[in-house]
This record gives C-alpha cells, sequence and structure tokens, in this order.
C-alpha cells in the first residue's frame, strides 16, 4: 500500500507494479485522475494559473498555512492536492542538488545516498534535450528537460541577466553539470510535443499514467489517511476517511509518500517514528523585489514560463558552502487587471541552516497540522541573507533593470516603495529586520521524518526508508531530507523513489 499520489507515490506506484506478481493500492488524498483529462490550468507551463484560480482549489491545500519566521503570521503554503501531488502545481524547475549536499547525507549516516550512487537515478529519470548524452545527464528517461532559448525570455529576465553578468557571475548554460555556476537558464519539466507553446509533465503524466491500466495497480482518489495500524509492532494497514465513512484497509507493507507536511502528521497521529518525526523541517528563505511593467517588455507567449532566469554563486560567509546563494528572476506572461505584467526578482538562502517544526492541531485527519519554518532562525542564515539583500538591491538598481518604468514593491506583502534607495541604504540591523518581516518560502519545504543512523536519536527513518521500531511501514518522500538540498527539490524526490523502488522490488 502506498499513502499518496504525489511525486515520490507516483514513481512508487509505477515501478513497483512493473512487476505482476507485486499488487499496490495507491490511496490519495485528493481527486485521482488521468493528466489528459486536466485542466488547462493544470497543463499551463505557468503554475500561477492553477496556484491562483477560483475554480482550481481542489488541486490545492488551501488551508496549509505556515509561518515563516516569528515576526510573521502564517500564510497559504502552496501544496498540491490530487494525482502527481505538488507536482502538478509547482513551477516544474528541475534542477540537481549540490553533490556536497548528498555526500553530506552520506556522512551524516545516510549510507547509500552519496552523489556518485545517487547520479545514476538522477539521470534515469530524464530525457535531457540538450545535455543528454553527457555522462552526468541522460535522455531515455520519463521526464523531459528543456531550456528555454533568450529570445524566450522577457525583457526583464534578459535584463536580470546582465545585471548578474556585471555582478560578476559567469554565464552557466547547464546548472545540472558538476561544479556548474553562476547565472543561465531555469532548467523544466516541459514538453512540447502536442503545443509549441509546451506543457506541464507532472509525475502523474510521466509515471502514474503508464500504469493506471494494470490490473495489480488500485488507485483510490479522494481517501484522507487518518492513521496506520500496527499489531505486534507491524504495520497492518491504514484508517481512512472517504464520503465522511471511515475504512480500515489491510496491508502486507505500508509506504507513506503524503508528502513533508502530511507523512509526519499521518506518523504523528499513528504515535510512530519517535521524538524526530515533525522536527527538522527546512525550506529556502526568499526575498524579491516587484516591478509591474509594459506590455512590451513581456514574454512573447501569453502561455509562458513564470521563471526563466536562474543564478548561484557562493556567499563566502558564515559557514555556507559551494553555491549556498540562488537568484531567480521571472516574469509572469499573463497580465494583471490594469494590463501592466509583474516582473520579480529574488535573492534566495539556497543553502539554509534553520530548523523549524510541524505539530499537530488535533487527532483529525481534516485539520491542517501547525508549521512553524523558523525562517533565519539561525544567525548564519540571516548573515547571509543580508548580504544577498544587498546583492539584490545593486543587481535591480542596475540600469538594465531600474530604467524599466514601473511600480517597485518588495517582500511576500508587496510592500509598494517610491524609490528603491529607501531600502538599499538601510543599516543592518534595519535589513535584518525586513527581512524578518517579509520573507516568504520558495515553495520547498523538505523534512519531518528525517533520515539518518541507527545513532541518531533524531532521525525518524534509517537508510532503507524503515521507520524506527515498527516493521513493514517506510517513508518515501522529501520529508525524509536530512537536510535542505541546493535545489528545488523535485528532482531528488523522484530519483529517491526511483532508487528505493529498485531496492524493495529486489528484496520481493
Amino acid at each position: 500500500m502506498i499513502v499518496g499520489a504525489g511525486s515520490a507515490g507516483c514513481v512508487l506506484a509505477a515501478r513497483l507494479t512493473e512487476d505482476p506478481d507485486t499488487h499496490v493500492l495507491l490511496l490519495e488524498a485528493g481527486p485521482d485522475y488521468r493528466s489528459s483529462d486536466a485542466p488547462a490550468s493544470v497543463r499551463s507551463v505557468s503554475p500561477m494559473q492553477v496556484l491562483t484560480s477560483s475554480d482550481d482549489a481542489r488541486f490545492r491545500w488551501d488551508d496549509l498555512v505556515a509561518r515563516r519566521t516569528s515576526r510573521q503570521d502564517g500564510i497559504m503554503l502552496w501544496r498540491g492536492r490530487g494525482a502527481g501531488g505538488s507536482s502538478s502545481v509547482n513551477g516544474m524547475l528541475a534542477i540537481r542538488p549540490e553533490p556536497d549536499d548528498l555526500d553530506d547525507w552520506a556522512a551524516s549516516g545516510c549510507a547509500g545516498f552519496g552523489w556518485d550512487e545517487m547520479l545514476p537515478w538522477f539521470n534515469a529519470i530524464e530525457a535531457d534535450q540538450l545535455y543528454g548524452r553527457e555522462p552526468w545527464h541522460g535522455d531515455g528517461g520519463p521526464l523531459p528537460i528543456w531550456r528555454p532559448e533568450l529570445e524566450q525570455w522577457a525583457t526583464l529576465e534578459r535584463a536580470a541577466a546582465t545585471a548578474l553578468q556585471d555582478l560578476g557571475l559567469p554565464w552557466c548554460p547547464d546548472h545540472n553539470a558538476p561544479r556548474s555556476t553562476g547565472v543561465g537558464p531555469y532548467a523544466a519539466n516541459i514538453d512540447h510535443t502536442r503545443d509549441p507553446a509546451g506543457e506541464r509533465v507532472s509525475a502523474n503524466s510521466a509515471y502514474l499514467d503508464r500504469a493506471r491500466d494494470r490490473p495489480n495497480l488500485e488507485i483510490v482518489g479522494d481517501a484522507l489517511v487518518d492513521r496506520v495500524v500496527t499489531e505486534n509492532g507491524r504495520a497492518v494497514g491504514v484508517l481512512y476517511r472517504r464520503d465522511g465513512i471511515e475504512h480500515f484497509v489491510e496491508a502486507h507493507d505500508v509506504i507513506l509518500a503524503a508528502g513533508s507536511p502530511f507523512s509526519s502528521a499521518i506518523l504523528l497521529r499513528s504515535g510512530l517514528g519517535g521524538e524526530g518525526v515533525g522536527q527538522a523541517i527546512g525550506d529556502h528563505p526568499g526575498f524579491g523585489v516587484q516591478v509591474l511593467f509594459a506590455p512590451e517588455d513581456a514574454a512573447p507567449s501569453s502561455n509562458g514560463r513564470h521563471i526563466n532566469c536562474f543564478a548561484r554563486y557562493s556567499s563566502g560567509l558564515a559557514g555556507g558552502g559551494r553555491n549556498d546563494m540562488a537568484f531567480l528572476a521571472g516574469a509572469r506572461p499573463d497580465p494583471l487587471p490594469d494590463g501592466r505584467y509583474p516582473f520579480q526578482m529574488q535573492v534566495a538562502l539556497w543553502q539554509p541552516f534553520s530548523l523549524g517544526e510541524l505539530r499537530l492541531a488535533d487527532d483529525d485527519p481534516a485539520s491542517m497540522p501547525h508549521i512553524d519554518t523558523r525562517m533565519l532562525d539561525d544567525p548564519r542564515d540571516l548573515e547571509r541573507m543580508r548580504d544577498g539583500f544587498r546583492r539584490l538591491m545593486e543587481a535591480v538598481r542596475h540600469p538594465a533593470i531600474g530604467d524599466v518604468p514601473g511600480r517597485r514593491s518588495y517582500g511576500h506583502a508587496a510592500v509598494v516603495v517610491s524609490d528603491l534607495d529607501e531600502i538599499a541604504s538601510l543599516a543592518d540591523d534595519a535589513v535584518d529586520q525586513l527581512l524578518l518581516d517579509h520573507v516568504y518560502d520558495t515553495q520547498h519545504i523538505v523534512g519531518g521524518c528525517r533520515m539518518g543512523s541507527a545513532e541518531d536519536r533524531h532521525a525518524v527513518v534509517d537508510p532503507a526508508c524503515r521507520v524506527r521500531g515498527v516493521e513493514a511501514l517506510r517513508v518515501i518522500d522529501g520529508s525524509i531530507f536530512p537536510s535542505c538540498p541546493r535545489a528545488n527539490t523535485h528532482l531528488t524526490v523522484l530519483a529517491i523513489a526511483e532508487k528505493m523502488a529498485a531496492e524493495i522490488g529486489a528484496r520481493r
């Protein structure tokens, strides 16, 4: 049994049922559907359509909120709901972690998760359209990897690349090449076979759809899992709620793949996993400046990407490693009601050290957990974000961007400012307060069921993803990450699920 048809759950269900003797029941809290039946907003290469549409709330957890810092109230945490999970609503940004991220995991007790061991699984998931024949890439996987050419970028995205290069960053055509750094195109899992503008490729379309008609796979949508049921120290099934009725379903093995917030919550309601459950939550803090600009500076396609320009750099500060910081610059292709287009350039802490916490509100599975990500709590994070803020201010005041007319604002609340010099000249302590008030997440929440060695009393799962102290129960999704990697998290989730599916299948 697999709980959750998100990114990991789709991979696991598809791979495990390749063996006709393996029968899988896949429970999904949201709607189940074939990707061909998805609405246009989900198929779009602009995620803002599905994330902001009032008609598509069934694909999101609109009542899931999180506090980013101790100075902020909780606001919505964008997570996908239904087949494909967050891969059906995310930005489709296909970036791998730094090799050091994975080698650090292995050194901390997660044997088998080092860079060399994981590289074949990263290669296996991708069909890289430009670099697929390179030894560090793949060209035969289910996930197409596409990079936008410069003429597909909005005027302000090209201006951002110019500004960042003038600040000393080199051009980087492939951010997934080992030891790469600098500014270049943001790789994305987008397919252009049927639509020249492109279509989203979610885990639903890449993995689950190919397995749907197998007789050894059963998918149940709108099944909200309450808890794992155990007998004599072994998981024997789960309780779930559907159409207001509680059901118990028996299973030989249970895999939780419900995502960081929900796998943690299920274990907490079940009283399983030990004191580490819900702990060590991480995400990438971001702070951005927005510009509302005229149509002539917009992206060429009305259904285009929301972010094309991506940059990484090393701060050299406060214990940060290689590429510990990032810039993301994007222009939404759809206009606001006043006809102007929003552009945002943000700096992100790509290697955060701060750790948050998830707690249950109550025992009702329909209640959303309380999440405090506690961004910038670690002084090393605040120091590097302050430096990143200074670099961001320099970049957005570069003539390539600064000379473009349009209203400026900043932060998650889009605070309008008449002149960016007002905040660029702030003293360090004032910058710190501004960041704590206005920093936001980049939709990369991980942790809560951390993987670690037997000696790590806070580890929830071992390197085989087995929950400590319980037989026949695993967690396989982003919640097991020992730390927040220097990357968008989707590719890493897929690669881990591919690896674990192969290992579980080999043991049968």
